[in-house]
């Protein structure tokens, strides 16, 4: 018996792309993405050009879906839209995504956003402001939402990862600015996929959110020196 048809957006980033064939293999899934497919799609997956700026192309992309996952984080601003902030971008996204799901009747919706500090109130960052803006959007037009709360995803093609493994690689000494300080708390993407997995399987985690941090509480620095010990890297981080 074949299983409810899921739909990811965000389907051509890097957790989109380990998450698709493990999907493929429940059941029909749908994969949207402002591009064409990416390179070595599983052959189970349908892919769907759908910019999500746009809302008949978001209803089209979301058209014969039972869940849809949300994996999408606009970090870099669109040729489209120059004069906006990642953040407006994120919230234009998120609402045409949800109005879209309702009007397509998308029963629930799993977002994968940002872990908040038990006192998430006023000082959020802008980045993780924007996480739980983007949560509350996509549960304002009728969808029951769950949420995976994650820190930093590690794994092969993550950007920020990536973008410790080359700072690391490259500079014996590093001075990092204040946010180096933050913690967080750091989890393997292998772990991430799992969670996904459940959050889109069963209902009764609908409608909450669910913090998914790895064990280890660390700053951004102490990550910069994990990598660079992992690495067999002498390198300082002041």
């Amino acid at each position: 018996m074949s299983g409810p048809v899921v739909v990811v957006a965000g389907a051509s980033g890097f957790v989109g792309r380990a998450l698709l064939p493990r999907l493929a293999a429940r059941g029909p899934v749908i994969g949207l993405g402002r591009g064409g497919p990416p390179a070595g799609l599983h052959p189970g997956v349908v892919w769907r050009r759908t910019d999500l700026f746009n809302l008949r192309e978001a209803e089209a992309g979301l058209a014969g879906a039972d869940v849809a996952v949300y994996l999408v984080h606009s970090m870099l601003p669109q040729a489209a839209l120059t004069q906006a902030r990642f953040d407006d971008l994120d919230l234009i996204c998120a609402d045409n995504f949800a109005r879209a799901a309702a009007r397509a009747g998308v029963r629930r919706i799993v977002y994968l956003g940002g872990l908040l500090p038990p006192d998430a109130g006023a000082g959020l960052s802008r980045h993780l402001a924007s996480r739980r803006e983007v949560e509350a959007a996509l549960g304002a037009h009728g969808a029951a939402v769950t949420t995976l709360r994650a820190g930093l995803i590690i794994g092969a093609g993550g950007s920020s990862f990536d973008m410790m493994f080359q700072l690391v690689r490259r500079l014996p000494v590093m001075v990092a600015p204040r946010w180096s300080r933050t913690r967080s708390q750091p989890i393997a993407l292998d772990d991430v996929l799992p969670l996904l997995e459940s959050a889109i399987a069963d209902p009764a985690l609908a409608g909450r959110a669910h913090d998914i941090g790895g064990p280890d509480v660390v700053t951004y620095a102490d990550m910069l020196r994990l990598t660079g010990r992992a690495l067999g890297r002498r390198g300082r981080v002041l």
